[in-house]
């Protein structure tokens, strides 16, 4: 990266360039996403990643501290690699990913996705009860990353301020959609 460019700069040039690749396969669809999360888990694929792959992924992931959050409300940061049962994963990459990104190490049979569905509704106060439908029988190592608020606002909505307003959307249609409104005087 050249040195006229801010971690800032890079993070924001990162979350551009994935919205605009989900944006591609979008079909039009609503969807949400944490760039954030994406970042994390490319990044953890990325430090157990060698030769050309790594130096793609080198490419692509922004190199910063992940920073970790704590917060006497309900915030929640958390990373975990699962790995199958009796699966040969190297020490220096568990160290890695413990170290490095404060993650757990969850082993598994893999028979159906109830660990990495139980610890993501974990992780996430409930807020997202399932990731995944189903494992194959080839299953054998997953990354995650969750990310979870579930705070007050300093300044709630008040619902009599929601009215229709005008949306822009990604096709560049306008459509009329219920809008929340807020003053902060």
């Amino acid at each position: 990266h050249s040195s006229d460019f801010t971690e800032v700069d890079v993070i924001e040039g990162f979350n551009n360039t994935i919205i605009q690749e989900f944006n591609k396969n979008s079909d039009n669809k609503n969807y949400m996403f944490s760039p954030y999360s994406l970042e994390v888990v490319l990044a953890m694929l990325r430090d157990g990643a060698s030769g050309e792959t790594y130096r793609e992924l080198s490419d692509v992931v922004p190199d910063r501290n992940i920073k970790y959050f704590s917060s006497k409300e309900r915030i929640n940061v958390a990373n975990g690699l699962f790995i199958k049962e009796g699966y040969d994963v190297k020490d220096d990459y568990k160290d890695i990913i413990v170290n490095r990104y404060n993650s757990v190490m969850i082993y598994d049979k893999f028979k159906n996705p109830d660990v990495i569905n139980n610890w993501v509704k974990n992780e996430t106060f409930g807020m997202i009860p399932k990731a995944l439908d189903e494992v194959s029988e080839d299953f054998v190592m997953a990354i995650g990353n969750a990310v979870a608020v579930d705070v007050k606002w300093s300044s709630p909505f008040i619902c009599n301020n929601t009215k229709i307003d005008t949306f822009k959307t990604i096709d560049n249609k306008k459509i009329n959609v219920a809008m929340m409104h807020n003053s902060y005087e």
